[in-house]
Formats: structure tokens, C-alpha cells, sequence
């Protein structure tokens, strides 16, 4: 699937569709240090006072952190009013999914299930 880096209007960089995505389509794994839940909290309070944070929680023993070794996926920026993908946990890996159909030039975007104002 063909996905485009650029700057967002939302937040810093974003990630785009380089091309239609259909509903329901895996669009890319989202990758990154696998870390117990205990060592997120301690990165997530860092995090905080520089104002990012790539983790993202795998299960109720993991989180990923997009930060170290991850891919493109951590600049998926957060929308809780109209989002276009969903992330979907499976055998121990985090996948971003197209929630709607997304048109060529789209920016991607997932509702973090926080409200970060």
C-alpha cells in the first residue's frame, strides 16, 4: 500500500494515502520496541514533559513504543470526531485498518481514545 509522509495540518507530520483504500483494508503494522506496561508508564511520564509519545498499548502485560524501531505508523495523528482507521491487536502485533473508505491524498487518522487538550 502506498503511503505518503508529509507535513499535517493536525499535528508536525502526517501520515497520507498514496493512493484509494477501501474499507476494512490492513493498511500497516504498527511497529516499535515491545516493553512491559510498567517501563510505558515510566516512558509515558517522560514523554509528557516533551510532549509526544508513540506507545501504544499491545495487552495488559505490553506496550509498543513506536519510538524505537518504529515505523511510519506512529505519525498516524489522532481525530476522535471522524476517524478513517481503527487499530485492530492480533497475535501479539498492532495493525492499522481502514475504518472507512479513504480517498488518494487523505490524511490517515485514529482515534487514540484520549482527548489530548
Amino acid at each position: 500500500m502506498k503511503l505518503i509522509v508529509k507535513k499535517s495540518k493536525i499535528s508536525g507530520l502526517g501520515l497520507f494515502a498514496g493512493e484509494r483504500i477501501g474499507w476494512g483494508k490492513k493498511i500497516i503494522e504498527y511497529t516499535g520496541q515491545k516493553i512491559s506496561n510498567k517501563e510505558a508508564a515510566r516512558r509515558l511520564r517522560f514523554n509528557a514533559t516533551i510532549g509526544v509519545t508513540y506507545i501504544f498499548e499491545l495487552d495488559k502485560k505490553y506496550s509498543v513504543d513506536g519510538l524505537v524501531g518504529g515505523n511510519e505508523a506512529r505519525l498516524i495523528n489522532h481525530s476522535s470526531k471522524n476517524p478513517n482507521c481503527t487499530a485492530i491487536r492480533t497475535n501479539g502485533k498492532i495493525f492499522i485498518v481502514s475504518y472507512d473508505d479513504i480517498k488518494k491524498g487523505d490524511e490517515l487518522t485514529f482515534d487514540y481514545g484520549f482527548d489530548p487538550c
